[in-house]
């Protein structure tokens, strides 16, 4: 389904038609025009032409500057869910150890108990 909309970028009207909804093409419209505006204020003396240029490669800085961010997370969360996996491993096996070890006291504690029991049986 495609939707027109019509917006407002530097002072001029535009219909644009896309598949996303009504109040999304308005939000990018409005970053743009924000975009534009900024620049056009820092040099007045530009062309809408060039004010459009250099608004594309500030929207494509801020583009490629959050794509390296998204990585970086991405990086970190796959990093991240390794260590978490590495680490649920570490802690499963030192339960093993743990039972393994007081499995061990308990035994060792009956040969104690046995022990004293003979010992004292036999007067000692």
């Amino acid at each position: 389904m495609k939707n027109k909309v019509l917006i407002r970028i530097c002072g001029k009207e535009y219909a644009i038609v896309g598949q996303e909804t009504d109040e999304y093409m308005q939000k990018v419209s409005l970053y743009i025009d924000k975009k534009m505006n900024e620049i056009q204020r820092g040099n007045n003396k530009l062309s809408t032409a060039q004010a459009a240029v250099l608004t594309s490669i500030n929207v494509a800085d801020d583009y490629f500057k959050t794509l390296d961010a998204y990585t970086t997370l991405d990086t970190e969360h796959t990093r991240s869910g390794i260590e978490h996996e590495k680490t649920r491993k570490e802690r499963d096996e030192l339960k093993k150890e743990s039972i393994r070890a007081n499995d061990k006291i308990k035994e060792l504690e009956i040969k104690t108990a046995c022990l004293e029991t003979e010992l004292r049986s036999r007067g000692l």
